[in-house]
């Protein structure tokens, strides 16, 4: 049970920490969102495809090339390519064997850039849904389940004049009207404890976006200036993933918690 007066953070940044540990674990195959190393110089890890067969892009190297440093120096860095893994283990493939890391970096960050000025247009967060409708059907269920209830009590009320003889309806059919009263409360019943969860289910997911709203808005101030490992996770974070086809023709896949600002 989670003691307060021992927690530090808060248990929606706790529950992506321990996914997080988890996802970076070598026995982790598949749905992993974040890179298992955040070493490196290229900007996707394992989200990035082949457009063609499928197959994961991974990084190599070949040569090197000259590049200016922070200080303005010329230095040399290792040529860096993603290249198609089942392409080049002679498998059935179409496409290129490689990309250079620069030039399909460069794309992704620039995509990453306009969605950021996308959210940050935005005037105010939005819900993921409308709850108006459900809470309408709610409030029309329980006056459903309030008149059947009353319905139910006036004919137990009559089953007790049968019993002495001062009711004009006959046993057959109070037991009839009883049942139908009952059915119709059951009903009406499970149409509210179905309204409740959609309506708790709502709430839940829209504090959910809310968190992932505010995570992006947080990323947006600190991109342009993040080091090269923290630019490669949150990219991990917002893409699930890029399928590169011939002369770098992009189809992505966002998380589905940023599809709606994109």
């Amino acid at each position: 049970d989670l003691m307060q007066q021992l927690q530090i953070i808060d248990e929606h940044t706790f529950e992506r920490v321990q996914q997080y540990m988890v996802e970076r674990s070598n026995k982790c195959k598949d749905n992993r969102t974040v890179p298992l190393s955040t070493k490196g110089q290229s900007l996707l890890s394992t989200n990035a495809f082949c457009g063609h067969c499928g197959g994961r892009l991974v990084l190599t190297t070949n040569g090197k090339r000259k590049e200016i440093d922070e200080d303005g120096n010329e230095i040399m860095v290792p040529k860096a390519r993603y290249i198609c893994y089942r392409k080049t283990r002679y498998h059935d493939c179409d496409g290129q064997t490689g990309y250079y890391v620069p030039k399909l970096d460069g794309i992704i960050e620039k995509i990453v850039q306009e969605l950021f000025e996308k959210v940050k247009g935005k005037p105010e967060f939005d819900t993921v849904s409308n709850q108006d409708a459900t809470y309408a059907l709610l409030e029309s269920a329980k006056e459903t389940y309030a008149k059947h209830q009353q319905e139910y009590n006036t004919y137990k009320a009559e089953v007790l004049k049968s019993l002495n003889g001062e009711s004009s309806f006959s046993a057959d059919i109070l037991s009839e009207l009883l049942s139908g009263s009952k059915a119709a409360m059951e009903a009406a019943e499970r149409e509210i404890d179905r309204c409740q969860r959609e309506l708790a289910g709502d709430r839940e997911a829209n504090r959910d976006s809310r968190k992932n709203y505010e995570t992006i808005l947080t990323w947006v101030d600190l991109y342009n200036n993040a080091s090269k490992a923290s630019k490669r996770m949150i990219i991990s974070q917002l893409i699930k993933a890029v399928r590169v086809k011939r002369d770098y023709e992009l189809e992505i896949d966002f998380n589905i918690a940023y599809e709606q600002y994109c």
